[in-house]
């Protein structure tokens, strides 16, 4: 029970910094009806934290983002994570969408190491200048 209500939370929490990133609504997020660049970024940042960070699996990605087949899940899972390893203005976004999403997640990338410390202390650099 712990472990659900904590996923419907960091969800909720994924979906406010999400549209406060892309300046969109929640429904952009949940309902595959706009295929507008910054809704489509969204939406793609979203399935990749819930298949990555959350285990979520494609076939159950329409429970989270009605109206999502599990190959449209699929597709975007795999063009978020090229696009994470290739574009470091992407990667340093998504670092930034996890730390303000989910503390635990974040801390955890630092343990698997996956990025560089310096990647992973970016956020805390644009948030000290942001005040």
């Amino acid at each position: 029970k712990y472990y659900n209500n904590r996923m419907l939370e960091q969800k909720e929490i994924a979906k406010r910094v999400l549209c406060n990133m892309f300046n969109i609504k929640e429904s952009d997020i949940v309902f595959m009806k706009s295929r507008k660049y910054n809704i489509n970024e969204a939406r793609r940042y979203y399935m990749y934290y819930l298949f990555w960070h959350k285990k979520v699996k494609h076939n159950h990605m329409k429970e989270h983002v009605f109206g999502v087949h599990h190959t449209t899940s699929m597709h975007h899972v795999k063009r978020m994570r090229d696009m994470i390893e290739n574009y470091s203005d992407i990667r340093e976004r998504f670092i930034y969408f996890i730390f303000q999403t989910d503390m635990l997640e974040w801390e955890k990338m630092k343990t698997d190491k996956i990025y560089t410390m310096n990647e992973l202390l970016k956020p805390l650099n644009i948030i000290k200048n942001e005040n």
